[in-house]
């Protein structure tokens, strides 16, 4: 997805509002007026007793600012389902920049 916030403000927003998942690793890079931002977030479904994990990346190297979202999560029980989580996760983020999409 594209987004008219800067990487910085783009991660902070996320940031700010991700609050029930645990934020596992920030990276952020600056070279001029170029930039990128990496989260990575954990979750714990206690619904399918699994974990699901979140990359976002942010960065305008090539333009606009371009965001990625990567979900995954584990199930559990003998089909493995994850029953919808990851895909929760990642429209999370998407709902908190749905605002500065362009």
């Amino acid at each position: 997805m594209t987004v008219s916030a800067t990487p910085a403000a783009a991660a902070s927003l996320i940031k700010g509002q991700m609050n029930y998942a645990e934020l596992i690793h920030e990276q952020r890079h600056r070279a001029d007026e170029k930039e990128i931002a990496i989260l990575i977030y954990e979750k714990y479904y206690m619904r399918n007793n699994s974990q699901a994990g979140l990359t976002v990346t942010i960065s305008n190297f090539d333009g606009p600012t371009r965001v990625n979202i990567i979900s995954f999560a584990g199930g559990q029980g003998l089909l493995g389902l994850s029953w919808g989580a990851s895909g929760q996760f990642a429209g999370k983020v998407a709902e908190i920049l749905a605002p500065y999409r362009v």
